[in-house]
C-alpha cells in the first residue's frame, strides 16, 4: 500500500513540475525573455546533400520548419541536433531525412525546441513528387509548383499552400494546427483531422474536401468569378464548423455535436446538417433538392435561398426562412417551431406537413397558382398533439388548420 502511494506521489510531483514549467515558460515569454539562449540543444552549421538520381518522392521526419522549392538541381539544406540521429539517403526514385531522438531524456526542458524553431530545411525539387513531412512545431511552405501528393502531420504545425496543383491527394492532421490554401487546385481529395484545427482555402478545386475532429473550423472562400468547386464537403466531429462562400458542390454534410455551418453564394443538390446543437444559416444559396436537418437543439435560417425541399427532425428545432423559395416542406418532432416566409418565391409551395407534440409551421407569403381552394394536388396538414398549421397566402387569402 504504501509503495503504491509513493508512486502515486511521484507522478503528482512530475505533474506539477511540468505544469508549473508551462506557466513559468508562458510568463517569461509575454516579458520578452529569449528562451533560445538556455535551450540546451546543439543545432550544427548547415549541411548540404544532393543527388543526381531523379527523385519523385520525399519523406522528412523532423521538428523543424519546412521550405518546398522548384529548381534545376536536386537539393536539400539541413540541419542536425546533437540529440538525435539521422538517416538521410535516395532509393529508388525516393529521398528520405528521418530524424530521431537519441534519448527521451531529450523531450524534456522548459526550453526544448527554442532554439531550432529558428531553422529551416530547404528541398528543392526538379520534378513533380509526392512529399510527406511529420513534425511538430513546424511552418511548412510549398509554393509555385506541383506535387504528386501531399501528406502532412504534426502538432502546432502551420501549412502554407499557393498557386500548386497536386495530381492526387493532400491530407493535413494534426491539433493546435492550421493551413492556407490559396489558388490550389487538387486532383483528388483535401482531408483535414485534428483537434484545434483551422483550415482556410481561396481560390481552392478538389474532388471532395473532408474535415474530421473537434474545435475545427474550416474556410472555403471564393467570388462571383472565381468559384470554388468540388463534389462533396463533409465535417464530422464536435464543435465543429464550416463558413463557405461562392462554393459550387453536390452534397454538404455535416454532423457530431455543436455544429456550425453558413452557406453564403452556394449552389449545392443536397445539405444535410445532423447533429446536435446545430446552426445552419443559407444566405443567397441554391439547393436543388433537399436540405435536411436532424437533431436536438437545432436552427436552421434561410435567407434570400431557395431549395425544392425542406425537412427537419428532432426535438427543439427551429426554422426560419426569409424571401425563401421552398417547394415542399416536412417538419416531425417535438418542441418544434417553423416560420417560413416565403416573398419573392417564383414557384408554388406543394406540400407542407408538420407533426409530434408541441409542434407550430406558419407559412407567410404562399405562392399557389390558382389559389389553395383550387390546388387539390397540394398537402397541408398537421397531426399529432398541441400541433398548428397556418398559411397566409399571398394576396391576403388566410387558411388555419389546427
Amino acid at each position: 500500500m504504501k509503495k503504491k502511494f509513493l508512486i502515486f506521489a511521484s507522478i503528482l510531483g512530475i505533474l506539477a513540475i511540468l505544469a508549473g514549467g508551462v506557466v513559468f515558460t508562458i510568463g517569461m515569454t509575454g516579458l520578452g525573455w529569449d528562451f533560445k539562449k538556455i535551450d540546451r540543444e546543439e543545432i550544427s552549421e548547415a549541411k548540404s546533400f544532393e543527388s543526381d538520381q531523379a527523385v519523385n518522392s520525399v519523406t522528412l521526419k523532423g521538428d523543424w520548419n519546412y521550405t518546398i522549392l522548384r529548381g534545376e538541381e536536386f537539393k536539400v539544406e539541413y540541419y542536425e541536433s546533437d540529440q538525435c540521429n539521422y538517416d538521410i539517403g535516395v532509393s529508388g526514385g525516393a529521398f528520405r531525412l528521418i530524424e530521431s531522438r537519441k534519448s527521451w531524456i531529450s523531450y524534456i526542458g522548459i526550453a526544448n525546441g527554442f532554439k531550432r524553431s529558428g531553422y529551416t530545411v530547404t528541398v528543392t525539387l526538379t520534378e513533380d513528387s509526392a512529399v510527406t513531412i511529420r513534425g511538430s512545431s513546424a511552418t511548412i511552405i510549398m509554393k509555385e509548383q506541383n506535387f504528386k501528393s501531399v501528406s502532412v502531420r504534426g502538432s502546432s504545425a502551420k501549412l502554407t499552400m499557393e498557386n500548386a496543383e497536386v495530381a492526387g491527394d493532400i491530407t493535413f492532421d494534426g491539433s493546435d494546427a492550421w493551413t492556407e490554401f490559396e489558388n490550389v487546385k487538387a486532383a483528388g481529395n483535401i482531408t483535414f483531422g485534428g483537434s484545434s484545427l483551422r483550415a482556410s482555402l481561396k481560390g481552392v478545386t478538389a474532388r471532395d474536401v473532408k474535415m474530421t475532429g473537434s474545435d475545427a473550423r474550416l474556410t472555403m472562400t471564393g467570388t462571383a468569378e472565381n468559384v470554388i468547386t468540388a463534389n462533396d464537403i463533409t465535417l464530422k466531429g464536435s464543435s465543429i464548423g464550416a463558413t463557405l462562400t461562392y462554393v459550387t458542390a453536390r452534397d454538404f454534410k455535416i454532423s457530431g455535436s455543436d455544429t456550425r455551418l453558413t452557406l453564403a453564394h452556394v449552389t449545392a443538390r443536397n445539405v444535410t446538417a445532423g447533429s446536435s446543437s446545430c446552426k445552419a444559416t443559407l444566405q443567397d444559396s441554391s439547393v436543388s433538392e433537399r436540405i435536411h436537418v436532424g437533431g436536438s437543439d437545432a436552427r436552421l435560417t434561410m435567407n434570400g435561398s431557395s431549395a425544392k425541399e425542406v425537412s427537419v427532425k428532432g426535438s427543439s428545432l427551429r426554422v426560419e426562412t426569409d424571401s425563401a423559395d421552398i417547394r415542399a416542406f416536412s417538419g416531425t418532432g417535438s418542441d418544434l417551431r417553423v416560420t417560413l416566409n416565403l416573398i419573392g418565391a417564383v414557384t408554388d409551395i406543394k406540400s407542407a406537413t408538420v407533426s409530434g407534440s408541441s409542434a407550430t409551421l406558419r407559412i407567410d407569403e404562399a405562392k399557389m397558382s390558382g389559389g389553395y381552394h383550387n390546388a387539390g394536388y397540394k398537402t397541408f396538414s398537421a397531426t399529432g398533439s398541441s400541433v398548428s398549421l397556418r398559411i397566409n397566402m399571398k394576396g391576403g387569402e388566410s387558411i388555419f388548420s389546427e
